[in-house]
């Protein structure tokens, strides 16, 4: 892999970027990781500058950030009013 292939994955990477800064302030932790990971790979390139023979290393970060990014959304436990919609239509 060479510091050129990783251009393409810029677009993903400030999309996720985008959509998931606000996660640092909440308590979502999949979202904080799905960020976390974006800024991981965003920095990744750094790698050149600081270790030039070992650039593989660079397929950990990206390794991280593909798996945040196919981790599916986060689905919350309770919805309000789905009792009262249980409660109404088993009475009817």
């Amino acid at each position: 892999m060479l510091i050129q292939d990783m251009a393409i994955l810029l677009l993903p990477i400030l999309v996720t970027m985008d959509r998931f800064i606000r996660a640092e302030t909440a308590t979502a932790t999949s979202e904080r990781f799905k960020a976390r990971s974006a800024v991981l790979m965003f920095t990744a390139p750094v790698l050149m500058g600081w270790a030039p023979g070992h650039f593989y290393l660079a397929i950990l970060p990206l390794l991280v950030f593909m798996v945040a990014i196919s981790m599916p959304k986060t689905v919350r436990a309770f919805v309000p009013g789905l009792r009262s919609l249980r409660s109404e239509s088993a009475s009817a």
